[in-house]
């Protein structure tokens, strides 16, 4: 009897005197399908991440950057998707964990799987935005979350704050020297523009909504120093005063 022979006979024995049972095959084939599908999920969730990603930073108001004081950085702050970005991190940290586990998965390399997933989710995500797909699959993502605020929200939340100089809505009425404007909480103010730098050019104050940086020495007045298109997202949206957010 040679020694693979002996190995084997004695693997056996200690099989039936530990009366260890036999796994099925299915059971191996099964969980490797679970794994690569919970790949394939959080691969495409950490795209669906990306594509909203796009979408919030094109709101996030960064044309402002060469407009803004030093003092005034915590704006840009505001615009960044923290909370997308989180969620970018833990769908790319889970598909690259349940690709490892896979069968043979082990043998790629930790530096290429990330690379190629990376580079996958933001390919994928930067087509979906492209596709106007962005703003659709973060009303879909936060639709089970009630308290949960859209781009959208968030960005006209920002520009609700005449007090530190920040103003937007949409122009009602024009003089050659103001502009009548109705923010998004339907409040009208009286703009002074005599002496605002209108950005890029005079067509700007054609458009249906502007921003506008100044100052505000009384509710209902506010004057301009600075006026730029609204740009991004130019659907009309009217809820009731209530589901607003506060200045």
């Amino acid at each position: 009897m040679n020694t693979l022979q002996k190995f084997s006979e004695k693997v056996l024995l200690e099989i039936d005197k530990r009366k260890i049972n036999q796994v099925p095959r299915w059971r191996f084939v099964l969980k490797n399908l679970l794994f690569w599908g919970a790949f394939l999920v959080a691969l495409v969730l950490g795209a669906f991440s990306f594509a909203i990603i796009f979408f919030a930073l094109s709101n996030g108001d960064f044309d402002l950057f060469a407009h803004l004081p030093p003092s005034r950085f915590l704006f840009f702050l505001q615009s960044l998707p923290f909370f997308w970005l989180g969620f970018l991190g833990i769908f790319l940290g889970l598909s690259i964990v349940f690709f490892r586990v896979t069968k043979k998965g082990y043998r790629i390399s930790l530096p290429i799987l990330f690379a190629v997933v990376f580079g996958f989710s933001i390919v994928s995500g930067g087509i979906l935005y492209l596709s106007g797909g962005g703003e659709t699959l973060e009303k879909i993502l936060t639709a089970p979350f009630p308290g949960a605020h859209h781009t959208q929200d968030q960005r006209e939340s920002r520009w609700m704050k005449p007090e530190d100089g920040f103003l937007a809505g949409e122009i009602v009425g024009r003089q050659e020297q103001s502009l009548e404007i109705q923010d998004f909480l339907h409040h009208t103010w009286t703009v002074d523009i005599s002496h605002a730098q209108i950005i890029p050019g005079q067509e700007t104050l054609q458009e249906e909504r502007i921003r506008m940086l100044g100052t505000s020495e009384r509710p209902g007045q506010f004057t301009a120093e600075k006026i730029l298109p609204w740009g991004g997202d130019k659907k009309e949206r009217r809820r009731p005063r209530h589901e607003r957010p506060p200045f």
